[in-house]
């Protein structure tokens, strides 16, 4: 295999977003044939699919993010402050509710009884 490449790094250095109905970065590069491949970890999302195609992730990447904290000392209250008290109260309903309403689901039986009928109805 005999073949030459350069490394070509956009002028805003950026990844590429759409901005004002143009895309600039790497995507913009792609998108103006000014490179044919962008050999990054790009983070897929819709709308960039909708303008190139991605292959199958090799490996997924996680991100985190820490906080310093600013008092220096343990805070409890961390834990719960990112969310009002309603918030809590939604999610603790959620948690209340929801597996009595799956379990009432099953117990009922005609629910499944309807969709294993239409599934059987259905020609593959």
């Amino acid at each position: 295999m005999n073949f030459t490449f350069a490394l070509t790094i956009p002028e805003d250095r950026s990844w590429g977003a759409l901005r004002n109905g143009s895309w600039n970065g790497m995507i913009g590069k792609l998108i103006k044939d000014e490179v044919d491949i962008a050999p990054v970890q790009f983070s897929i999302n819709k709308v960039r699919s909708q303008v190139v195609d991605f292959l199958v992730p090799i490996t997924e990447s996680y991100q985190k993010l820490f906080l310093v904290n600013p008092a220096d000392s343990l805070n409890w209250q961390a834990y719960w402050q990112p969310l009002t008290w309603k918030s809590w109260l939604a999610l603790a309903l959620i948690i209340l509710i929801l597996p009595v309403a799956v379990a009432a689901l099953f117990q009922r039986g005609d629910f499944f009884k309807a969709c294993d009928s239409s599934i059987s109805n259905t020609a593959l």
